[in-house]
């Protein structure tokens, strides 16, 4: 559980430390990040992450796992086969039973979303349950791409790197006015705290940080999950306004 609930703080640190997601207490994950030390206190820490706990609770439970075990922290950040199993109606209970209530008429869009193949992982949340693919529908483009930009886990190739900050080809969100696409790759330059990254290395990125080092075949799990979060937004924004998720 040790490597799972300390990965898991690598992708969720960065928004916490915005003041987006999560616990108020920014410094205690940090400290815990830098020693790498697991105990009843983090996992608090943790389940006060509202978005992504659910997630990992409905994975892990799915399979008899733990959920801050490695495996079940991989799926729900970068998507994969634990949670390409999950069955769509018991996906769908879990959101009902926490989104439905605020979700209004947007509950109908979500549940088309799952039908149409949407699965349990951060992907989805960004671009099927956060309200911003509804803004950009409404005639809103600028702020929602942004932080769909921002709040997506996208990957990239090392080019240059340090202890602190590294300099990342990836492709980035963009919006023609009809649809969302990924475009050619460009350097974006994301802060970093683990040993100096080697150029050509392939890492993930969340907000304005770089989360960890990953395979090719990690990065081919992310962008396909990715690539299918997109497609379903794109068949939300070509849809007539119903309502966004508050």
């Amino acid at each position: 559980m040790t490597s799972g609930a300390i990965r898991f703080l690598s992708y969720a640190y960065p928004p916490n430390a915005l003041g987006y997601c999560g616990p108020d207490d920014h410094g205690a994950l940090s400290d815990y990040q830098r020693a790498g030390i697991v105990d009843p206190g983090l996992v608090g820490l943790i389940k006060e992450f509202e978005g992504a706990w659910p997630y990992l609770d409905l994975i892990g439970s799915n399979f008899g796992l733990d959920p801050l075990d490695d495996r079940v922290v991989g799926a729900y950040w970068l998507g994969g086969s634990l949670v390409a199993q999950i069955p769509t109606t018991t996906i769908a209970k879990s959101l009902r039973d926490r989104f439905a209530g605020r979700a209004g008429s947007s509950w109908d869009e979500i549940g088309e979303a799952l039908g149409a193949g949407a699965k349990p992982d951060h992907a989805f949340h960004v671009f099927g349950v956060y309200p911003w693919v509804g803004l950009m529908r409404s005639g809103m483009t600028n702020e929602p791409l942004r932080i769909l930009q921002s709040c997506r886990i996208r990957w990239g190739r090392v080019v240059d790197g340090s202890r602190d900050t590294v300099t990342v080809l990836s492709q980035p969100l963009e919006f023609d006015g009809e649809r969302l696409s990924l475009g050619e790759p460009v350097q974006e330059q994301a802060r970093w705290s683990g040993p100096e990254l080697a150029p050509g290395r392939w890492v993930t990125l969340h907000w304005d940080w770089v989360c960890e080092r990953v395979t090719q075949s990690e990065v081919a799990t992310l962008a396909a999950g990715t690539t299918r979060s997109i497609a379903l937004a794109n068949r939300s924004i070509a849809k007539p306004r119903t309502g966004v998720l508050a």
